[in-house]
């Protein structure tokens, strides 16, 4: 037999090589705010639901296309059921949606920072991410540089991932006007936008069938804290819905994980409840948050969601210490845009630096940032 360290592997792509493995650099530890899932866990209902897939169902195919979460789906998100398309999280159709709709060889424009994924499935579909960096300090999408690059697709986060910042409404509408391809509005966020009193941004989905050339995405990872069973959804016209489910594959969702979604999404045992009680919960301790960051003397951005992001002179070395010193893991951002007059003042401050924390259970919180005014003394 030989041996497989000897053999040399076929060449890839041209171009392929660029393409990092996802890797956040996260680790368990006792108290970890890195993620933007829901940190008070998921709905009874849905993990009974769950518990409850037999090995018999589990030995078949889920439903074709999962036909039978479109209903369901499309009911919460305010749309008909041929306006949905599922996928394995809300990332998978994100891949779908660039097969379909760009070229090899097209552009796919997004603001900078946003979803780390979308450059990653840009270029393995062959694809140019070009990322426009967000600017002021509010942390702005710049429409005209956006449409200047005539790109088959534009992708927008809303509110951003990592900076939890919201677009504009007029931002978004000149930015659909204006777009000669497909227009991708990510809203894995909305429950919280929703369940925010002050929210500072607003939900697209309901209209995105109307706006003709406009893709909105939702997820159950977040708000419904069903990130491990990866759901997610895409909105659309069903023109663009046909396109993106051809790319989808027939069988994204696994029966385990439709059963959990449809228990949540029937409002079995008050379900639904438990999801709005929860992301007020979530909102009301992000501003809690934002206020213990500002006590620090740190800045955060003006957040939309249930999670902060933080300008952080070396935010790496920072992290690494509330990892050492208390096991508190927290995601670090590096190389972010810093080029004025263009980039965010506070990004240029931080050299391109900063941390995302998501917003949880008091206990959690108040762990991180007693962690965290540790660290930084000790770093002055």
């Amino acid at each position: 037999m030989s041996d497989a360290s000897t053999i040399a592997a076929p060449p890839t792509r041209a171009g392929y090589e660029r393409i990092p493995l996802y890797a956040p650099g996260t680790a368990p530890c006792a108290t970890d705010v890195s993620d933007t899932i829901n940190l008070w866990g998921a709905p009874p209902a849905a993990v009974a639901a769950v518990r409850a897939s037999t090995v018999e169902t589990i030995a078949h195919y889920p439903a074709l296309y999962n036909a039978e979460l479109k209903a369901p789906l499309a009911a919460y998100a305010g749309v008909a059921p041929d306006e949905i398309v599922t996928g394995c999280g809300s990332d998978d159709v994100i891949d779908c949606a660039l097969r379909a709709f760009a070229e090899p060889g097209g552009i796919v424009a997004h603001a900078a920072p946003t979803f780390s994924m979308v450059p990653v499935y840009a270029r393995a579909n062959g694809m140019e991410p070009v990322g426009v960096p967000l600017a002021g300090d509010d942390y702005a999408v710049d429409a005209d540089a956006l449409l200047a690059l005539d790109a088959a697709i534009i992708y927008l986060c809303s509110p951003n991932n990592p900076t939890a910042t919201p677009v504009a409404r007029e931002t978004l509408r000149r930015v659909v006007a204006g777009a000669r391809g497909l227009v991708i509005i990510d809203e894995a966020y909305a429950e919280y936008v929703l369940a925010d009193p002050d929210a500072r941004a607003e939900v697209f989905t309901p209209e995105a069938p109307g706006m003709g050339r406009v893709l909105a995405l939702r997820t159950l990872s977040k708000a419904f804290g069903l990130a491990g069973l990866r759901v997610g959804y895409g909105v659309g016209h069903p023109t663009i819905i046909r396109e993106v489910e051809k790319a989808r594959g027939p069988f994204k969702v696994t029966y385990p994980a439709e059963k959990g979604v449809l228990a949540a999404l029937d409002d079995v045992d008050d379900a639904r409840r438990w999801v709005e009680t929860h992301a007020r919960l979530a909102v009301a301790q992000r501003v809690r948050l934002e206020d213990g960051l500002r006590a620090l003397g740190l800045a955060p951005a003006p957040s939309a969601a249930h999670f902060a992001f933080v300008p952080v002179p070396r935010a790496r070395a920072v992290a690494e210490q509330l990892r050492a010193r208390f096991d508190v893991g927290v995601r670090v951002f590096t190389g972010l845009p810093t080029a004025l007059p263009s980039a965010v003042p506070a990004l240029a401050a931080s050299g391109g630096e900063g941390l995302r924390i998501n917003a949880g259970p008091e206990p959690v919180q108040r762990a991180f940032l007693d962690a965290l005014a540790a660290v930084l003394e000790g770093m002055r």
